[in-house]
C-alpha cells in the first residue's frame, strides 16, 4: 500500500479516491511506453509491440480472463491509437493519471508497479475518452451569449484568412489591379483602381483574366492596367487553376459575410437596450458585452484576472508579465480605447513612472494601464 502511494506521488488523489470502486472489477492493465506496452493481469506481465500484433495479445488476454475493462497507465498520447482500436472492439477504456514533479521523469519501472497496485485496489481511474478535446468551437459550459460572441470572432478571423487568400490569388492572376492601401510613397501601378471589395470590382474578381478585362471592363483604370498586365505572360493553364481556387475562396468569403451579419444581429438584439450602447455605440462595445456581460462581476480583481490583465507570470528575465489568456477581450478593449470617442476620453492621460527610460517599455505599460482604466470604468458602470 505504501509503495502504491509513493509511486503515485503528485497524482490527483482526490479524483482517484472518488473513482475508487468499492469492490474489485476485473480488468486488464496496460502500461504504455513509446513503441511497446506491458499487458498486466494479476501478477502476470507480457511485453508486446505497439502494433496490430500487440492488439491481438490484449484481445487474447481479455478473452481468456473474461473481462471487458482495460485500464491504461503511462503517456496518454502514445496510448491513443491502441485505446481507439480497443474501444472499436467493444472494450471499456479507462485511464489513471500519474504526475511527476515539474517536467521530471518518474523512476524506471514505476509504471508497471503503479498499475499493479491500482488493479489490486480495484481502481480504474477516469474514462480514457472523457478528457479528450474534439475541437469544439466554444465550450459547451459557456453561456450562450459568450458562445455567440466567440462565434462572431471565429468568423471574423476566418474571413480575414480568406481575404488574404483572395489577394494572394489576384496577385498572380492580375497583380496590377490590387489597390495599395493607405498612403504609399513607393512606386505603384497606375492608374489605381477601386478597392477590390467594392461592387464595381466584383466582376474583376469573377473574371480575373486581363485578356477579357482589357476589352470588357466597365472600369477605365482596369482596362488600362489589363492591356499591359504582367499576367499575360503566365501560362493560361496555370492561371485557370488559380482562378478556380479564387472562385472557391470568393464563395466562402460571401458565406462568411452573411454568417457574420447574422451573428452580429443576434448579439445586437441581446444588448440593444443596454445602457453601455448609449455610452459608446458601435460594434466594438457589442462584442465586449457579449464576452463580459453574461454575469455580474462583484469583485474587480476577479474581472481583471478573467480578462488577462492581472500579473500572473514572469518572463525569462524574471520580470512580471500579464496573463496571455483571453486575448480577444484585450483586443476589443484596445479597439474601444483607440477608435471610439468615449473610449479615448476614459483611457487617455495615463501617467507612467519617470524611472522608466525605455520608450518601448513605457508604451507597452501605458497600453496595459489604458486597458485597465477602461475596463474598470465598464465594471463600475455596467458590469457589477
Amino acid at each position: 500500500m505504501i509503495e502504491f502511494f509513493n509511486n503515485l506521488k503528485g497524482c490527483d488523489f482526490m479524483s482517484l479516491v472518488l473513482l475508487k470502486e468499492k469492490a474489485k472489477t476485473p480488468a486488464i492493465g496496460i502500461a504504455m511506453h513509446r513503441n511497446f506496452f506491458t499487458v498486466v493481469k494479476d501478477d502476470e506481465e507480457i511485453q508486446v509491440a505497439n502494433d496490430h500484433a500487440g492488439l491481438r495479445e490484449v484481445e487474447k488476454a481479455a478473452k481468456k480472463s473474461g473481462v471487458s475493462r482495460i485500464v491504461f497507465v503511462g503517456n496518454k498520447r502514445w496510448a491513443t491509437p491502441l485505446a481507439y482500436s480497443l474501444r472499436a472492439r467493444g472494450f471499456e477504456i479507462f485511464y489513471i493519471s500519474i504526475k511527476t514533479d515539474g517536467n521530471k521523469r518518474g523512476p524506471a519501472g514505476s509504471v508497471e508497479k503503479t498499475l499493479k497496485s491500482a488493479l489490486n485496489m480495484g481502481m480504474s481511474g477516469f474514462s480514457f475518452f472523457g478528457g479528450l478535446n474534439h475541437a469544439k468551437t466554444a465550450s459547451e459550459h459557456e453561456p450562450f451569449i459568450v458562445q455567440l460572441a466567440k462565434r462572431y470572432l471565429e468568423l471574423t478571423n476566418e474571413g480575414r484568412r480568406i481575404k488574404h487568400d483572395i489577394l494572394d490569388r489576384m496577385v498572380v492572376l492580375f497583380p496590377e489591379v490590387i489597390k495599395v492601401g493607405g498612403s504609399n510613397d513607393k512606386p505603384i501601378p497606375l492608374p489605381q483602381p477601386p478597392i477590390w471589395t467594392t461592387k464595381k470590382m466584383r466582376h474583376v474578381l469573377e473574371d480575373p483574366f486581363p485578356e477579357s478585362l482589357k476589352k470588357s471592363s466597365l472600369i477605365p483604370e482596369v482596362r488600362k492596367l489589363a492591356a499591359k498586365s504582367l499576367a499575360l505572360d503566365i501560362p493560361i493553364d496555370f492561371r485557370k487553376g488559380e482562378a478556380e481556387k479564387l472562385k472557391e475562396s470568393l464563395a466562402r468569403f460571401d458565406e462568411i459575410a452573411l454568417l457574420k451579419e447574422e451573428a452580429h444581429r443576434r448579439l445586437r438584439n441581446e444588448f440593444d437596450l443596454h445602457p453601455a450602447m448609449d455610452d459608446f455605440g458601435g460594434n466594438t462595445i457589442v462584442l465586449l458585452l457579449g464576452l463580459l456581460a453574461w454575469r455580474r462581476w462583484e469583485n474587480w480583481r476577479e474581472l481583471r484576472s478573467y480578462c488577462g490583465l492581472a500579473v500572473t507570470r514572469m518572463d525569462s528575465k524574471g520580470k512580471p508579465r500579464i496573463s496571455r489568456k483571453r486575448g480577444e477581450i484585450r483586443q476589443y478593449l484596445y479597439l474601444l480605447a483607440t477608435t471610439s470617442k468615449r473610449g479615448k476620453e476614459i483611457a487617455r492621460n495615463i501617467g507612467i513612472a519617470a524611472v522608466l527610460t525605455d520608450e518601448e517599455k513605457k508604451r507597452k505599460l501605458r497600453r496595459v494601464k489604458q486597458l485597465e482604466r477602461l475596463l474598470k470604468y465598464l465594471w463600475k458602470e455596467y458590469l457589477r
